[in-house]
């Protein structure tokens, strides 16, 4: 197109400028859903595991560019998070008062955790009696002193570009032990895919791990699925390390890959949480009910729980008891 122009930012990241032709505030999106169609066909010679995502924002005249670079890169980094072909279209993106880019990102991180500015969240996972199997504990970090604490979904892709994801994990892990300390509860924690990446990082909980052996197996440590299904080893040593001390293991946000990952027995998981976009409308939908009572059953065949995550209605925790589940949390869930 006229007045489009593309560059090379470094090794992967490519910048490319494409003029809107006009002021309407839907068109960014639209740009990037036909970009994103493009792509896709590009991509498709080169087989299912060749993608790119995409981080846009509006550029006007006027902007510096170190600005408009910093929005982009957060953009990008959000989509990053979202997957194969991911896109986050955005302008003032959050967090952006701050500028800086990753640099000032990556201070805001290492301070909050050196100076302990962290807070789990508290969700229950039940089981078929009422009975509390564990906490699910959501990280938030309250990334300006005195201001919020702010959900993984604020910082989370930021930590994994700038390489801060490891030690905010395991600052939860020592975080969830002190916790259990003081009030005995069994809390849940989950690690991301970058974490698991980290030939080091194994080596690092175990320690964390080493130094909280009486509340360990209070502690119950999961990862995603897609970590199972493209670091089998690396789970699999994970896991090792995490029983070795006495917490349990599992995948979360799991359903669709399970039957992919080759040799899934011998991980040595101790549960599975399914997705909740797997367990939704399982009271209306029989199909929906026939996936997860064949998956419950393939899991319990391994010896291993499985629970069900976002449950929202009264209606699908009754239909999902019915399919052989062991326990389920979400904003249906109370205790």
């Amino acid at each position: 197109a006229p007045g489009a122009w593309v560059g090379r930012l470094n090794g992967s990241d490519f910048a490319l400028c494409l003029p809107t032709g006009g002021a309407h505030e839907d068109e960014p999106g639209l740009q990037m859903e036909g970009l994103l169609d493009a792509l896709r066909e590009a991509c498709a010679p080169f087989g299912p595991g060749q993608a790119v995502v995409v981080g846009a924002v509006a550029y006007r005249r006027g902007d510096a560019l170190s600005q408009v670079l910093s929005r982009a890169d957060e953009a990008l980094a959000r989509a990053e998070a979202q997957g194969l072909f991911g896109c986050v279209v955005g302008d003032a993106m959050p967090g952006d008062a701050a500028g800086g880019g990753q640099e000032a990102w990556k201070r805001r991180i290492e301070a909050a955790l050196a100076e302990d500015r962290l807070r789990l969240g508290r969700y229950p996972l039940l089981d078929r009696d009422g009975a509390l199997i564990h906490f699910e504990c959501p990280l938030r970090l309250q990334l300006e002193a005195g201001g919020p604490f702010e959900s993984a979904a604020q910082w989370l892709p930021l930590a994994v570009r700038t390489q801060t994801v490891g030690a905010v994990d395991l600052a939860v892990v020592s975080l969830a032990l002190r916790e259990i300390a003081r009030d005995h509860r069994p809390l849940g924690v989950n690690l991301s895919v970058s974490s698991v990446q980290d030939a080091r990082f194994a080596g690092q909980l175990r320690e964390r791990l080493q130094a909280g052996l009486l509340q360990a197996p209070q502690l119950w440590i999961e990862v995603p699925e897609l970590a199972a299904v493209r670091h089998y080893g690396l789970v699999r040593e994970l896991c090792q390390q995490v029983k070795s001390a006495g917490a349990r293991f599992g995948l979360e946000h799991a359903g669709e890959q399970l039957s992919r990952i080759e040799r899934l027995y011998e991980i040595g998981l101790d549960y599975v949480k399914l997705d909740a976009r797997f367990v939704l409308g399982a009271s209306e939908d029989a199909a929906v009910r026939n996936f997860v009572r064949g998956t419950a059953a393939m899991v319990h065949a391994l010896g291993m729980q499985v629970y069900a995550e976002g449950v929202a209605s009264a209606a699908d925790v009754a239909a999902l008891w019915d399919c052989g589940l062991d326990g389920v949390t979400g904003p249906a869930v109370t205790l």
